[in-house]
């Protein structure tokens, strides 16, 4: 297997081909940017997580109609049964194939054949990033805003102008205006020097330079998202959250973030908290890349897994927090859909709502998304606690339900037959073209 650039295939193709070697260039982009009408076979893999498929095209491209594309490849490998659905009902005659991710070889051993047994101890993790914590963070709803006198000097405005807004606002104008002036100072700078602020300049985030270890007690939910990602409905995980735990000192959430610039989501993140305030429950937000070492640990750690998103293609943090024996709670629809049930923990309910192509400006709607129905998540956060507390066997036979399932869809050997049967189909019809020709 090599990997290659696009304008490097058919100069490989033709070189191995003499020496009597098949070949084929699997293109893990999406349809509208990858290669088409080379002479090599060409197999798009892609993730995609709405139900129905691109068929027009805009901007003068028709790649981004999809069947423009599937015309001209050999075959697709998808990631889920609705995307391979979808490109079935597209292009009924071209070879397809549906695999998973291979993580059971890497998590499975994790979990025991019986199930993990509900631990409720202290444990513990290693981490070095950008940490909020909210034991240590203490968010007040009142910490928004605090009144304090600040002189108006420097306001772009008439002076007798300000005096009256002043006396009629008082100390809130004042401060509205040092965070506005503030806020416009830091952007200017932040657009001409194009580099984030370190985590230890920012408000409530602690900085750890070497690895420490990190202690977790209770029920720990944990999920693996980025803020930027506009369907995974970060917040909403976080509020019901602390609305379902708001007495409750034996949860803890996890948020282990894969975002880049911790700047942002920090301030948003920050005005959650604190609108949320007082609760008794912890919830810890991870920023930085973690060793493998450091994710198994926390996998470990971890007694259940949380995914809200309103749409997956590929939900590789679920697969992998599934298959180490971590019930979900979840949506069963888009990729999850091949993944989570009521036997492998708790399903999210949510109703269709219209949505853009991600990809398409404008944001025409054309297809659908699952909108959460968020008082699903705060009931199935308590019923997950409940489950762990006081059915303890039941979630030890969930756990194991969970791992086997990820078993079945991941496992390397079932991953490998579809995959060679795939290729085969693809050389063996190029072959029969090529004759042709």
């Amino acid at each position: 297997m090599l990997e290659v650039n696009a304008n490097e295939v058919d100069g490989l193709y033709q070189l191995y081909l003499a020496k009597g070697l098949q070949v084929v260039f699997i293109s893990a982009t999406p349809p509208q940017e990858m290669p088409v009408g080379l002479e090599c076979p060409t197999i798009c893999l892609f993730s995609w997580g709405f139900d129905n498929l691109p068929d027009s095209s805009w901007g003068h491209d028709l790649q981004n109609d999809w069947r423009y594309v599937f015309n001209r490849i050999q075959g697709v490998i998808c990631t889920s049964l609705q995307a391979y659905r979808s490109v079935h009902a597209t292009s009924p005659s071209l070879p397809l194939v549906n695999v998973q991710p291979p993580v059971w070889s890497q998590f499975g051993n994790l979990c025991p054949e019986l199930g993990r047994e509900p631990n409720l101890e202290p444990r513990y993790f290693s981490f070095a990033g950008g940490l909020i914590d909210s034991c240590v963070l203490n968010p007040d709803p009142n910490g928004l805003g605090p009144a304090f006198e600040a002189e108006l000097e420097g306001v772009a405005v008439p002076s007798e102008l300000s005096r009256r807004v002043s006396r009629a606002l008082g100390s809130r104008f004042a401060y509205a205006k040092s965070l506005t002036q503030d806020a416009w100072r830091k952007w200017v700078s932040a657009v001409h020097t194009r580099s984030p602020e370190p985590c230890d300049s920012l408000l409530g985030v602690i900085k750890l330079d070497t690895p420490i270890n990190l202690q977790l007690t209770g029920v720990v939910y944990t999920a693996v998202l980025s803020p930027e990602n506009p369907h995974n409905n970060w917040s909403e995980i976080i509020s019901a959250f602390a609305w379902a735990f708001r007495d409750c000192a034996e949860a803890t959430l996890v948020i282990k973030v894969t975002s880049i610039q911790l700047k942002f989501y920090h301030s948003k993140l920050l005005t959650l908290l604190s609108r949320l305030a007082p609760f008794k429950c912890r919830i810890v937000v991870l920023h930085g890349l973690m060793e493998l070492d450091w994710y198994l640990e926390l996998l470990q750690a971890s007694t259940y897994h949380v995914n809200a998103s309103s749409t997956e293609g590929l939900c590789l943090p679920l697969l992998e927090f599934m298959a180490a024996g971590c019930p979900a709670l979840a949506p069963n629809h888009s990729a999850m859909a091949d993944i989570i049930d009521e036997q492998l923990g708790f399903v999210l309910a949510g109703t269709k709502e219209p949505a853009p192509w991600p990809h398409r400006p404008y944001g025409a709607y054309f297809t659908y998304r699952h909108r959460l129905n968020w008082q699903s998540l705060v009931e199935a956060y308590r019923a997950s606690f409940d489950f762990v507390t006081k059915r303890s066997s039941d979630y030890q036979c969930m756990s194991a339900a969970a791992s086997q399932r990820i078993k079945l869809l991941g496992d390397e050997e079932f991953i490998e037959r579809d995959l060679r049967m795939h290729l085969n189909r693809v050389l063996a019809d190029s072959q029969v073209q090529r004759t042709e020709q």
